[in-house]
């Protein structure tokens, strides 16, 4: 609260005390300063408490007031006293004034909004607005008192001041964690000390050098630093008992992360792109390196309070969390103003947000209320002007729909990304903001643009029951093996290059998935009935086909959602319809079903570049609708080049659908694999996996959470049911 108590004395002095403050009186032990405005009780004041300050006082009172708001200080206007000391000392030493002010928000008419968004807290604040130079001469004048060449004079200053700034953009250097020597002659003895690489083998030494010519030797910089890191992280898990996932995202595709250690899938053996990852275009954009990592559980990397662990242990200070921000939408600010200005939200305010359009994917808040331009500039309407509750709103709420049009799209709140981190060879507030430390007040983006490189750690929880059963298991035969190994029929066997049996294949077949990754849910399972996998590639394209995007585009001829019409098409039931597709995109049937078909198609049918391919990609899945449209006619005008300017336009059209909730083949295929690890736990090791799942699960899912729905009735576990 800002009220202040304002006590007098009979001896002539007085207290000015916030509402909050504590103090001894005459009636009461304890009582807060607000109290005493309540009765006339209290004559006598024996002491103070403010903040954690105790004072005596021991004083007769003569009168209480409460003052909503802040009392005039003693002597007047402290800022211009201030100003004024300033001034002379100028004087005094022949330096020049400059004119600035402190500024939360640009305009005057703005601070409603400031308040609203500090929910009231602060309604007796000044206007923290950026003065006009008006504002600043009649300031200089009137309540400065200096003369006319005075103020210019003050005013020139600032302006030259200001014009030292003009053409200034801030330039950040890629910052990466330091390291113990040359981080690529390091990388090198760590990939020679893992022995995964084949060194006798021309296609994988040509496939590191090019890898190593991009990360390493790019006109840019040396980037090797940046995966060293990730190594030690996972190295520190493995040594203290903790199994780490096999790859997450477009890192799998690529040699040197796995000869390094970081990812645990050979990209020759599925054929996965290095270029899907990283790229020289890539690093000739500014784009940087961007490596997922999945673990057990996140408390060996920042520990429990999420502020020590590995992480920080290790880099201190040039290691921080990213913050991630929550923005005024338009629902929410509609309900905030009214609830500011009113008290509460009203029931017909309420209503009238939930009937509000949410906005298409790729659009924001602001373009869906006012509208934007296509690919050919012409206006796409608002909801302002198409909805007629809204216009019904701004008609009879002119108040609070100026302060929804102005607070819009503002911060809200600050909070943790979950998983995204940043380190340097500096302390991190050297580069960007931070708060509490070792959070930093930029997001995602802007720590990139300012030269931060991130690192995701995320979590996967059927990661621990895979450890847990190979813990078992190693028990059972009494050997100590390392993280990761188990021996499975003599063998020593390493859980992320499990041999492929079709036996492991089969015990899904008939739709006993419970407690297989990803699989196990209800939308998977048919799927899974309907294929039949027969290796990890059927199962990489089970887990892409099941997405939003494949689900999602239903073709007008036949009814069917792509992922239906890959499963016929799969089975040898139905024919592609476009035969350009096919010939681009044999493997997938000439459908969508993986994120890099999408930029296959868009640089053999549409005639894109690389850069150009992958930014569309990457468009479409980042929904940015806007730029979509702008990058449509160049593909339809390229790819009518080959095929019917219709067909071009419904190609487009699967595409923009599947892009926006697609998964990549790299992805899929080191997913699948933990999917086949469970399988494979389950199918030979039903004792040992089961009472892993069972000592990892919460109650609801040992209550029936886990199991799929076979026509309305839970499939049970069979224990007893393995073979080879």
């Amino acid at each position: 609260s800002n009220s202040v108590v304002e006590i007098k004395y009979d001896d002539g002095t007085k207290d000015a005390l916030m509402a909050s403050d504590t103090v001894s009186t005459d009636r009461a032990r304890r009582i807060k300063a607000f109290d005493l405005t309540e009765t006339t009780r209290h004559t006598f004041i024996k002491s103070k408490s403010v903040g954690i300050v105790n004072s005596e006082v021991n004083k007769k009172v003569k009168s209480i007031k409460l003052h909503k708001g802040f009392l005039p200080l003693p002597g007047g206007d402290v800022t211009l006293k201030c100003n004024r000391f300033l001034n002379l000392m100028a004087t005094k030493h022949g330096i020049k004034v400059l004119a600035t002010d402190y500024a939360y928000y640009a305009n005057k008419e703005d601070k409603i909004v400031q308040t609203m968004r500090l929910e009231g807290a602060n309604k007796l604040q000044p206007n923290l607005h950026m003065k006009t130079e008006s504002e600043v001469h009649d300031y200089l004048t009137f309540t400065m008192n200096f003369n006319e060449g005075k103020t210019a004079s003050i005013m020139n200053a600032t302006d030259e001041w200001a014009a030292t700034f003009n053409n200034f953009t801030l330039k950040y250097d890629w910052r990466l964690a330091s390291v113990d020597g040359d981080p690529i002659r390091l990388a090198m003895d760590i990939i020679r000390k893992n022995g995964r690489m084949r060194w006798d083998d021309p296609i994988w030494v040509e496939r590191l050098k090019e890898e190593i010519n991009v990360i390493a030797k790019n006109p840019k910089k040396d980037l090797t630093a940046y995966f060293l890191p990730i190594r030690d992280v996972l190295n520190f898990y493995r040594e203290n008992g903790q199994l780490t996932g096999p790859g997450r995202g477009s890192a799998g595709g690529s040699l040197f992360c796995y000869c390094l250690g970081i990812t645990q899938v050979n990209p020759f053996k599925y054929d996965l792109p290095f270029n899907r990852f990283f790229s020289l275009d890539r690093i000739m954009m500014g784009k940087l390196p961007d490596i997922d990592v999945d673990l057990e559980d996140r408390e060996l990397l920042v520990g429990p309070d999420g502020k020590s662990g590995y992480l920080y242990g290790r880099w201190g200070d040039k290691a921080a969390q990213i913050s991630t921000r929550h923005t005024l939408r338009l629902k929410s600010t509609i309900a905030d103003t009214n609830r500011y200005l009113k008290g509460k939200v009203e029931p017909e305010v309420s209503v009238f947000t939930k009937g509000l359009a949410a906005p298409p994917q790729g659009v924001t808040d602001g373009q869906l209320l006012f509208g934007y331009k296509d690919e050919d500039e012409n206006h796409i309407p608002g909801l302002i002007e198409t909805s007629e509750d809204l216009k019904k709103y701004a008609a009879t709420r002119p108040e609070e729909w100026e302060i929804v049009q102005k607070a819009m799209g503002l911060t809200r709140a600050f909070s943790k990304h979950a998983s995204a981190f940043v380190l340097s060879d500096i302390p991190i507030q050297d580069t960007v903001p931070t708060k509490e430390g070792n959070i930093t007040q930029y997001e995602a983006k802007a720590c990139e643009e300012a030269g931060l490189i991130k690192y995701d750690f995320l979590v996967v929880k059927q990661l621990k029951d895979a450890r847990v059963c190979m813990d078992l298991i190693n028990k059972r035969n009494g050997e100590k093996n390392e993280t990761g190994y188990f021996t499975h029929r003599g063998t020593l066997t390493y859980v992320w290059d499990l041999p492929e049996v079709m036996g492991v294949f089969q015990s899904v077949w008939a739709g006993a998935t419970e407690s297989c990754f990803q699989i196990q849910s209800r939308s998977m399972t048919p799927f899974v009935i309907d294929i039949l996998p027969k290796d990890i590639m059927d199962l990489a394209s089970i887990l892409a086909v099941d997405r939003p995007g494949p689900l999602d585009f239903i073709d007008p001829k036949t009814g069917r959602t792509m992922a239906a019409e890959w499963c016929l098409r799969h089975k040898g039931e139905s024919q592609p319809d476009v035969k350009e597709l096919f010939e681009i995109l044999p493997k997938t049937h000439g459908l969508f079903i993986f994120q890099e078909d999408l930029t296959k198609i868009a640089k053999e049918l549409a005639g894109f570049s690389g850069n150009e391919a992958e930014l569309l990609r990457e468009n479409m899945a980042k929904k940015k609708k806007v730029e979509l449209m702008a990058m449509k006619p160049k593909f339809i005008e390229g790819a009518s080049k080959k095929i019917d300017p219709a067909v071009a336009e419904e190609i487009w059209n699967q595409m923009e659908t599947f892009g926006r909730y697609g998964f990549s083949i790299i992805h899929a295929v080191e997913y699948a694999l933990i999917t086949y690890a469970c399988m494979f736990f389950k199918h030979y090791y039903p004792l040992e996996w089961w009472a892993a799942i069972l000592t990892n699960a919460k109650e609801q899912e040992i209550t029936g959470k886990f199991w799929p729905y076979v026509k309305d009735k839970v499939l049970p576990p069979d224990i007893n049911l393995s073979s080879d």
